[in-house]
């Protein structure tokens, strides 16, 4: 559990001050809460199977065509 309270601060998805029993959501959580709770398991998994010939979108930068699918990478395009 310590590991996965690590990765999702590090993600900016939550913060926490002295106590991770006490962590709250950032609004990039927020974000993501309500992007998972929307969907179904099955629409989760198809965005998590990708092919040998996907290229992966960073904060930095997207490498979608088209307005980025990810919720967590806000752009104006």
């Amino acid at each position: 559990m310590t590991q996965m309270i690590n990765i999702l601060c590090h993600a900016d998805v939550i913060e926490y001050g002295t106590s991770p029993r006490y962590g709250r959501l950032t609004p990039k959580g927020v974000l993501l809460k309500h992007f998972v709770r929307d969907r179904e398991v099955d629409d989760l998994y198809t965005l998590t199977s990708v092919d040998e010939n996907y290229v992966h979108c960073y904060p930095e930068h997207c490498n979608c065509e088209t307005k980025c699918e990810n919720p967590m990478f806000k752009r104006g395009y």
